[in-house]
């Protein structure tokens, strides 16, 4: 939740003006699942012990009720850099990371 409400108060900011670009075609968001696994083997990710912080969420249906869960991966002892899973929106530990990304708004269009 830290890491949502920090993206939504500084986001637009950031694009703005440290990176000098339209926040109305690019956002800040956390890295994408399949940008992480793309360039992580050339930065050396997944190889310690904590997850990274993905774009997205794990969709859940426990007792008739939807729960969000964050998505998360990484970690070299669940799998390595292409491990996957989900988290509490709420999970704060020393072991979650966040990497960021920009990316077209385009990309997050549903289909």
């Amino acid at each position: 939740m830290a890491i949502e409400q920090a993206l939504l108060v500084h986001g637009t900011r950031v694009l703005e003006n440290e990176l000098d670009l339209d926040p109305r075609v690019f956002r800040l968001v956390c890295i994408p699942s399949d940008v992480h696994f793309r360039l992580g083997e050339a930065g050396g990710w997944g190889r310690k012990p904590f997850w990274t912080h993905f774009d997205g969420y794990l969709i859940r249906t426990d007792d008739g009720r939807i729960r969000l869960q964050a998505l998360a991966g990484g970690d070299v002892r669940y799998g390595g850099l292409y491990d996957l899973v989900g988290v509490g929106r709420d999970y704060d530990s020393d072991h979650l990371v966040a990497r960021f990304a920009v990316v077209h708004r385009e990309r997050m269009v549903v289909w």
